[in-house]
């Protein structure tokens, strides 16, 4: 790590020209001699363990968990004192379902104690700094092992190879992008083979710019946030643009089922959705037959309602709970990833002994949204309502700004009109009560987040005395 962490100072003195010429020596370097043994050996422990049996997946979470409450009691500062506080030993946590013996960590705990849980002893050199994309209005720092941050790679790498993906070839980007300066909207990444394109600036000069880029690209494989890919569907299907790609990677948003069918028809692609967060403690991958397999090598994904007791019944939507096996510089037991998903007791046909007890992914718990008569509304109400419009409507935003105050950002459609308002407007009242007051603006287009995400349903509203989540935050 010595060598890597001098060779990386060294590149971060050339100027541009320098850089430039060592990023295309780099490239030449085999992939194979770019990693370190250990990610390939551990990529290849994966790529076997998924064809495991259910039983073995669950007898190595038992196993992986018993060693993470050991080194977290006498470890973690914040879990020396939590297991004193509850008066928890972690011997007493033998199986899996003893977890519900320990406390569920809220966002808003971790913020406030991100400095204990880094065990005092811990070696600095293997220190990874990392932040969420604050895209909730709560962004933070935290620590990464450097292994927890290889091992998380491979995880990913074979997630893509279950996609049809060799690891290396040339890729499209549409995420992750934030361009400096007079830097492009587009850039070319030679050392891992990668095509990025700005999410921030999808109007139609950049988009036609983007799909002639992508159409020479060779590339097999596109990624984009589910927003921003929509935005370029929306695009290629009005212009009658040919464009193909075998497979789209989606994440970080809620994809609807909408959005995956206008993707899907655009770019003559199959979606493989994937789940994942900044805070790493859980990961899910949607495989060739469509199922979200939970990466249980990578931690333990709960399906909790909102008495903290685990969902049970098909369909029922339940807050995703991980605990993550890899990361000791910053372990994470039982952490509310504040995203929701859908649980399934049907069992997949690919094969693969990893679970897939989440049939689907909801979004996050910020996207419900409350009704003048307390009740949460998934963003799925308002997705269904505007997949009707389509025509008339080309993107919009619903924010809730009160406990009955919504303003209703709308790009107009070619078939837009007066009536489409008053559609619009009846339409709202049935979902989020009569007697809320909406404001309807109309504009060019949707802005994204700093983390160049675009949000299509937003709760800046909280009451806290009445949310139930909060009943059991510690």
């Amino acid at each position: 790590m010595k060598l890597k962490a001098s060779l990386h100072s060294l590149y971060s003195q050339l100027g541009p020209g320098g850089k430039r010429a060592a990023e295309l020596f780099y490239s030449l370097v085999p992939l194979r001699w770019r990693k370190k043994k250990g990610f390939w050996r551990y990529l290849e422990f994966l790529r076997k363990s998924q064809w495991k049996s259910a039983d073995w997946h669950k007898e190595y979470q038992t196993g992986q968990l018993q060693q993470l409450v050991q080194y977290a009691k006498s470890k973690s500062p914040y879990y020396i004192k939590l297991f004193k506080e509850i008066k928890c030993n972690p011997s007493e946590i033998k199986k899996l379902s003893d977890l519900k013996h320990l406390p569920i960590l809220s966002k808003k705990t971790l913020i406030e104690n991100a400095g204990l849980f880094l065990p005092e002893d811990f070696p600095r050199r293997q220190l990874v700094s990392n932040s969420t994309s604050g895209s909730t209005g709560e962004p933070f720092k935290f620590h990464l092992d450097y292994y927890a941050v290889m091992r998380e790679e491979a995880f990913t790498v074979r997630h893509w190879e279950n996609c049809g993906m060799i690891y290396g070839e040339p890729t499209v980007y549409l995420r992750s992008f934030i361009p400096k300066g007079r830097q492009s909207t587009y850039c070319f990444d030679p050392v891992n083979n990668r095509h990025y394109f700005s999410a921030y600036h999808l109007d139609d000069k950049n988009i036609e710019l983007y799909c002639r880029k992508m159409a020479t690209s060779k590339a097999r494989f596109i990624f984009g946030y589910p927003s921003s890919l929509e935005v370029l569907a929306d695009y290629i299907l009005s212009h009658n643009i040919e464009i193909f790609f075998e497979a789209a990677i989606t994440g970080s948003e809620m994809l609807t089922d909408n959005a995956r069918i206008k993707i899907e028809k655009a770019l003559s692609a199959k979606i493989y959705d994937w789940y994942g967060l900044a805070e790493p403690t859980a990961i899910m991958g949607q495989c060739p037959a469509g199922s979200y397999h939970i990466f249980s090598e990578f931690g333990i994904v709960e399906l909790l309602d909102a008495n903290g007791e685990p969902v049970e019944e098909e369909g029922e939507v339940g807050r995703i709970v991980g605990t993550n096996f890899t990361n000791r510089a910053m372990p994470l037991i039982r952490y509310d990833t504040g995203d929701l998903g859908v649980f399934t007791k049907k069992r997949c046909s690919c094969g693969r002994g990893l679970p897939v007890s989440v049939k689907s992914i909801e979004g996050r718990k910020d996207d419900l949204l409350i009704g003048s008569d307390g009740q949460y509304l998934p963003s799925v109400n308002f997705y269904s309502l505007f997949a009707n419009l389509s025509g008339e409507v080309s993107r919009f935003q619903l924010v809730q700004r009160d406990k009955n105050k919504f303003i209703l950002r709308l790009v107009r459609g070619a078939e837009f009109s007066v009536e489409s308002v008053n559609r619009i407007r009846e339409g709202l009242s049935r979902r989020i009560g009569e007697s809320s007051q909406i404001k309807i603006e109309t504009v060019d287009k949707i802005m994204p987040t700093r983390a160049g995400k675009i949000r299509a349903v937003v709760r800046e509203y909280n009451p806290i005395s009445t949310v139930k989540e909060e009943q059991h935050e510690n």
